[in-house]
Order: C-alpha cells, then sequence, then structure tokens
C-alpha cells in the first residue's frame, strides 16, 4: 500500500500555526523574562519568566504600557526613546551604562539589564525586550567594592605601621652605633663600659619585641 503526502500538510496557514507554536515555545524556554511590545509601547505577549519577575499574571500585562513595569522617574523619557526605536529598530541594549531598575507589582524595585531586539514584521512593528534581574550581580559588585576598600585600608594601616616601625628602630639602632663607638676608646673605663652595655641589651631587647611584632603582623 502506498500513502501520497497531501499537499495541504504544507499550506501556508498551517505552516504559520507551526511557526507559532515554535516561537511560543522559545519564548517560553527563555531562560530571561521576555516582552514583546508593539510599536505603541503596548505590551503583546510575556513568557512566564516575565510573570515570576514582576509577579503579574499575563492577563493583568497584555494590552498595557510597558512603563507599568518601570518605576515612575523613567516612564517618560521611555516614551520618547520607544518612539525613537521604533523609528530605526535595530538589536542593542538598554541604559548606556545606566542604572536601570523594573518595578514589580507589589511596589518593589530591583535593578535589571535590557537588551531590546525587533521582531519579523509580518504582524507589524514588534520589539522583544529580554530582561534580566542583576540583583544578585550588583551585590556581588558592591561586595568585590567593599572588599577592595578593606584590603586598600589594611595596604594603608600596613605602610604606617611599617613607616612606625622604620621610626622606632632608628632610635636603638643609633645607640647601639654610638655604644660601639664608646667601647672603642682606649680611654673608656668600666663603669661607662657597663652603662654602655646596660643600653645594648635595654635596646636589643626593644628591637627584639619590635620583630616580634612584625612576625605578627605577618600572621595575620
Amino acid at each position: 500500500m502506498q500513502f501520497e503526502l497531501d499537499d495541504r500538510s504544507s499550506s501556508p496557514k498551517l505552516l504559520g500555526v507551526q511557526h507559532e507554536r515554535l516561537f511560543h515555545g522559545f519564548l517560553e524556554a527563555a531562560p530571561d523574562a521576555v516582552v514583546i511590545i508593539d510599536g505603541d509601547g503596548v505590551i503583546a505577549k510575556v513568557n512566564r519568566q516575565a510573570e515570576h519577575l514582576f509577579g503579574y499574571h499575563r492577563e493583568e500585562l497584555v494590552g498595557r504600557p510597558l512603563e507599568m513595569l518601570m518605576p515612575e522617574r523613567y516612564r517618560r523619557a521611555h516614551v520618547a526613546d520607544t518612539r525613537a526605536y521604533t523609528a530605526d529598530p535595530r538589536s542593542r541594549s538598554m541604559g548606556r551604562g545606566l542604572d536601570l531598575f523594573g518595578l514589580r507589582k507589589d511596589g518593589h524595585e530591583f535593578p535589571i539589564d535590557v537588551s531590546i531586539s525587533p521582531l519579523p514584521p509580518e504582524h507589524g512593528v514588534l520589539v522583544a525586550s529580554t530582561i534580566r534581574d542583576m540583583t544578585l550581580h550588583r551585590r556581588l559588585e558592591e561586595e568585590l567594592r567593599q572588599r577592595t576598600r578593606e584590603l586598600e585600608e589594611a595596604d594603608r594601616q600596613k605602610d604606617n605601621f611599617l613607616a612606625a616601625v622604620a621610626h622606632e628602630l632608628r632610635t636603638p639602632l643609633s645607640v647601639l652605633t654610638l655604644g660601639t663607638q664608646v667601647l672603642r676608646r682606649h680611654q673608656a673605663d668600666g663603669r661607662i663600659r657597663e652603662q654602655t652595655l646596660g643600653r645594648f641589651e635595654r635596646q636589643t631587647a626593644h628591637m627584639a619585641r619590635m620583630i616580634e611584632d612584625l612576625l605578627d603582623l605577618t600572621r595575620i
């Protein structure tokens, strides 16, 4: 028995349905939130990651302006940016180095990174915004900056400590140098010799304590 392929299975309508299903599958499988808007900045489609990220059901988002997902201070500028973008659509990152924030349904703001791309124009102007929550990234950046500040402060304290130790070492070294000169004099009597040796002992002990402090600093 032979089977013949039905040419109707490749009809444009059926292919359109298949493409729509494939697109929907890719949209839902995306690791980041995706919000698709039309040329007027109205939300046309979102994926489940966008629902989770912003705390809305998609029925609450579709048909609403995208500005509802951003703090008030960004909305006016975003409307102008949307108009400019639809006039010359191309893939790019938003923000140009600025800190961007999203707005959840509960009013909580959180840092985001946004990339926008135009979609094929079969159904008019559509723009896909890929949105990533940067909360953890920003927290790690701040921890790194704090750690850097701590290391810079520790380095400054180390330099101050070493400068203080160098200053303190000058005194016993001066005493030892002067005492050596005294002892080398043939006319130095026993009393002067004993006094000089006593100073040697005290300054040597002082330097030994400073050396121990340096070793403790190295251990720390």
